[in-house]
């Protein structure tokens, strides 16, 4: 029988201690998975540099802007940016899933009725939304509005316009 290599063992714990790999044994909250979305948005919609901050610099940013929302926190950038990373695919996706509800929703049917609908599309098709709190905040953002189709006005609310 083989003897498991205790270097090789220690090395892998180093490099995900190194790489901020202490992340995925500490869990996120909703609260500071909504400030880090404020945090992000903050950051990303800043007038002066735009798009044109560099990612380490962009990264700092945000985990500044984040320490202060909470009043501080052991995270690192190389845990912070990866827990956005999979967090937005997740943000996108339900946000595409509550644009075509909402495009969708008939006569009479309010906002809680298009989250109903969104929450069973995203289950449907990736399993349960974990992030409500950070997608209410990123939701009323620029990046995140709905693209208007052809024929559309772009202040509508989903609404089917009637000629």
């Amino acid at each position: 029988m083989k003897k498991p290599n205790k270097r090789k063992n220690l090395k892998s714990k180093m490099n995900r201690k190194e790489r901020g790999g202490m992340a995925d044994l500490q869990r996120w909250t909703k609260k500071q998975e909504e400030a880090l979305a404020m945090a992000y948005v903050h950051c990303s919609v800043n007038k002066e540099k735009g798009n044109q901050q560099k990612s380490e610099g962009f990264w700092k940013k945000i985990l500044a802007r984040y320490n202060a929302t909470v009043g501080g926190s052991s995270w690192t950038v190389h845990q912070v940016r990866p827990k956005w990373k999979a967090m937005q695919g997740k943000l996108n996706l339900f946000n595409d899933f509550w644009h075509q509800a909402d495009h969708l929703r008939s006569s009479g049917s309010d906002d809680a009725h298009v989250m109903k609908q969104t929450l069973k599309d995203y289950q449907k098709n990736k399993g349960g939304f974990p992030h409500i709190e950070a997608w209410e905040v990123v939701r009323k953002h620029e990046k995140w509005a709905p693209v208007p189709l052809l024929g559309e006005e772009s202040g509508s609310s989903g609404q089917k316009e009637s000629h």
